[in-house]
Order: structure tokens, then C-alpha cells, then sequence
């Protein structure tokens, strides 16, 4: 069972890799949508035609069906990727900016303290799992902190923090 629940494991990192690139970027199909229809449908035919050409290839690349959700998972970061060229060209807008590195950042810093306590805490697995996920929590604010709030963000922050109270 091992070998077969690791393989399932990879599978389902892979889609939801695909499904979280879709969930980020999805949005940028509206002004194409609206817009510029015809060029809407056309990616769509390319998000078909690229699971189907890109699974086949991993499938065939790999000998395994791990393939077809890497395969997915590539054909969503090709179509997002074009969906974001062809908005900054047809729309000037950019969606992808400096500032998306800061949480990002952030985000790598907090999942490192996670996997960093829940390998260092002692006890049974599920107590370093927990505490992981107290790291993570609590270390993402931090980094974010120490990598400089924007202004809006200040705000926010400010208005959250004045309901709470």
C-alpha cells in the first residue's frame, strides 16, 4: 500500500497545484471575458487542448498516471501565464507586481518554521503537527511585519484590530 498511497499522494499535490494556480489567477479572465470573448474561447480550446497534449506526454514521460495531473497542473500554469500577458497587453493591466512578493515571501518563511517545529517537537507526531500549525500561524503576521506592511495594508490591519476591540 505504500508505494500506491505515496503515487495518490503526488496526484493529488499535483492537482492541487493546478487548482490553486487556477484559484490565483482565474480572476484575470474576466476583463478577457467580457472584452475580448473570442479570445476567451480561444483559451479555453487551449486549456482543453493542453490537458489533454500535456498529460499525454507526462504520462508517456513518467510510465505513470501521476503524469496527468502533471499535466494539468502545467496546462493551468500555461493558460494563466498567457492570461496575464494578453491582459497587461490588450488592458494595461499588470497583475503581477512587487508588492505579491511580500506575502510570498512571508509564506515561505512561516511554512519553513512549520516544518522546522513539527520536525523539532517532541511527543507523538499529531502533537508536532499541531504545534506546526501554531508556528505557521503565528510566524506569517511576524514576517510580514518584519518585511514592511503597505500603507493599505496598515489600514486594514487598523480597522480589523478597531472591531475586534
Amino acid at each position: 500500500m505504500g508505494g500506491q498511497f505515496g503515487a495518490a499522494g503526488l496526484i493529488l499535490t499535483f492537482l492541487v497545484l493546478g487548482e490553486t494556480l487556477n484559484g490565483t489567477f482565474g480572476v484575470s479572465e474576466f476583463p478577457l471575458l467580457y472584452l475580448r470573448p473570442l479570445v476567451n474561447v480561444a483559451l479555453g480550446v487551449g486549456v482543453v487542448l493542453g490537458n489533454a497534449a500535456l498529460a499525454a506526454l507526462f504520462i508517456l514521460m513518467l510510465d505513470a498516471p501521476e503524469g496527468a495531473a502533471l499535466g494539468v497542473a502545467a496546462s493551468a500554469a500555461l493558460v494563466n501565464g498567457a492570461r496575464l500577458v494578453l491582459n497587461a497587453r490588450y488592458f494595461g493591466l499588470h497583475l503581477l507586481r512587487r508588492t505579491l512578493l511580500k506575502p510570498i515571501a512571508a509564506g515561505a518563511v512561516a511554512g519553513a518554521v512549520a516544518l522546522a517545529v513539527r520536525w523539532i517537537a517532541p511527543g507523538p507526531p499529531g502533537l508536532g503537527v499541531v504545534l506546526g500549525i501554531v508556528g505557521l500561524l503565528g510566524s506569517y503576521p511576524m514576517a510580514l511585519y518584519g518585511l514592511g506592511l503597505e500603507p493599505e495594508d496598515r489600514a486594514q490591519i487598523r480597522r480589523v484590530a478597531g472591531r475586534a476591540a
